[in-house]
């Protein structure tokens, strides 16, 4: 029987992932795991055999690790120097022979079951003579091996502290810790990505620094590609294997894509929102394709067997790492699939983000971080271009109403923009966009354009909309603010009363009309 470990610290080259512990006799163990592979201290141990299963090959590749007495023993296999030979068939006879002494079986990278299909009866052997450690970042396959979930050790991602200790390690030099940490976090934590940035920075210094390499990811998508398709070699690892962390991320991608199309294009969408807080009734049922009928749950439940989506505080709320999300808008990227995924991603918020009135403020507020990043993904078809601009409008209005004034008028910018660019400048549509964006100037003392702005609203909205029309009564207000707080109050005082008179008359009417109506219930009552 397996016995259950006890304790044991990890951490993964995908920061999360599975680690199975499956013992046919008792060894005690000290190991860890890095984006190398599986290192352990086994003292007593006379042969350790690393099995690593690659997403790029067809069969399992045989990889010795140190320490090991394999190599010496190859030569007492009969038969290993046939070239038609099954060397694991012969490994695994070797393994089964008690004579041989104590042994340590290592499958790392157990993520695809077609590959895995064979492992557990044909080539893992059953004996008290050994133990097996296998680990995966699917925990489908990691049950499909073990078949118990007390044998499969979950790893929690990599905290700060560690984190340091391991790119120290790495990098192997004197550097400012508080430049560390900022890499560290804008990375999550990623051990993979910790190292390949030790790995470059010290190839590469003194011209590149840790503050150099921050500012280069920081600065914008493109370097912050370039950044992670780095591949440092190490020769520890499969030298027939990508060492970039972008290829290694977009092979999970792709393998899920041809097991399961539905779960890919789930988190295709997903990789648009932001990372935390991603709501289920944002997601459910927007991703399908060609009429299918997709599956949610069978879906995400793929994509967290992966550790490529975790559950967030709540159970219909999901979190994702931000370099996840960016190795998957790059391969849609590449594939031409980024402006229609985009697109449903636009759509969706313009559904969902009301305007920014203070009644909605509680919704606001939920999808805020969502509507902020769609700026960064301007359409170019022209109706998903007026629903960008819609989200923006809305999502402006909120900060504006929360304050954030500069933010306000990055989108409203943007907004005015856009459907300048669709319906012209001079659609009655077009003058509450030019308002609201002089609005937010004027907070901002950017009084100059912003008067400019106010004047072309009230210009525009007396001509195509009449003297007497509330947009052209809000354009006059609007401007009556921006001018007394600028200390014109000469010149703001007609345009308040101007204001006043307009509003006063445009209810007179509405109580005229309200009042007539309920005379005319009352007649023919």
């Amino acid at each position: 029987m397996a016995e259950k470990i006890s304790s044991a610290a990890f951490s993964g080259d995908s920061n999360q992932g599975f680690q199975l512990a499956y013992n046919s006799g008792r060894v005690d163990l000290n190991y860890h795991v890095t984006q190398s592979g599986v290192f352990c201290r086994v003292p007593f141990l006379e042969t350790v055999l690393t099995l690593v299963c690659s997403c790029q090959r067809k069969d399992p590749a045989l990889v010795l690790a140190p320490p090991c007495r394999f190599g010496e023993t190859m030569a007492l296999l009969s038969g290993w120097d046939d070239p038609k030979a099954d060397i694991l068939q012969l490994v695994r006879a070797w393994l089964c022979d008690e004579s041989n002494g104590r042994w340590l079986v290592i499958v790392d990278n157990a993520d695809e079951l077609n590959v895995l299909s064979d492992l557990s009866g044909d080539i893992l052997p059953e004996s008290s003579n050994g133990s097996i450690l296998i680990t995966s970042r699917s925990r489908e396959a990691a049950f499909e091996l073990i078949g118990e979930d007390e044998n499969i050790i979950t790893i929690e991602p990599m905290n700060e502290s560690y984190a340091l200790a391991l790119f120290r390690k790495k990098f192997n030099d004197q550097c400012d810790d508080d430049d560390v940490l900022k890499l560290l976090r804008s990375v999550d934590y990623m051990p993979l990505a910790i190292s390949q940035a030790a790995a470059c920075i010290r190839q590469r210094k003194p011209r590149i620094t840790v503050s150099k390499y921050l500012q280069d990811f920081q600065r914008s998508e493109k370097d912050r590609e370039s950044l992670l398709n780095i591949a440092v070699r190490d020769r520890r690892r499969d030298g027939k294997a990508s060492n970039s962390i972008l290829a290694t991320w977009q092979i999970s991608f792709e393998y899920i894509q041809k097991t399961r199309s539905s779960a890919a294009r789930l988190l295709s969408l997903m990789s648009f929102f932001d990372r935390q807080g991603i709501p289920e009734e944002l997601i459910t049922s927007r991703y399908e394709e060609n009429d299918d009928c997709v599956n949610f749950e069978e879906d995400i439940q793929m994509l967290r067997n992966y550790s490529l989506v975790a559950l967030g505080k709540e159970n219909d709320v999901f979190e994702m790492h931000r370099l996840v999300q960016f190795a998957t808008r790059k391969w849609l990227e590449q594939h031409k699939k980024l402006e229609r995924c985009g697109n449903t991603y636009i759509a969706i918020m313009a559904e969902a983000f009301p305007f920014g009135r203070y009644e909605n403020w509680e919704r606001c507020r939920m999808l805020f971080p969502h509507a902020e990043l769609v700026i960064e993904y301007r359409p170019i078809d022209e109706v998903f271009l007026q629903q960008w601009a819609e989200v923006l409008t809305n999502a402006a209005a909120y900060a504006h109403g929360q304050g954030n004034y500069e933010e306000a008028e990055q989108m409203q910018r943007q907004a005015l923009d856009a459907q300048e660019k669709v319906l012209g400048k001079e659609h009655p549509g077009i003058f509450s966009y030019v308002s609201n964006l002089a609005l937010s100037l004027g907070h901002l003392k950017k009084h100059e354009e912003a008067e400019s702005l106010h004047r072309r609203a009230l210009y525009g909205s007396e001509k195509v909309l009449g003297k007497e029309h509330p947009g052209t009564l809000h354009s006059i207000g609007g401007l009556a603010i921006l001018l007394r707080d600028q200390g014109k109050y000469e010149e703001a005082e007609p345009m308040f009363r101007q204001t006043l008179n307009g509003l006063e008359k445009m209810l007179r009417k509405r109580a005229s009309s309200h009042l007539e109506k309920r005379s005319q219930s009352s007649s023919c009552a």
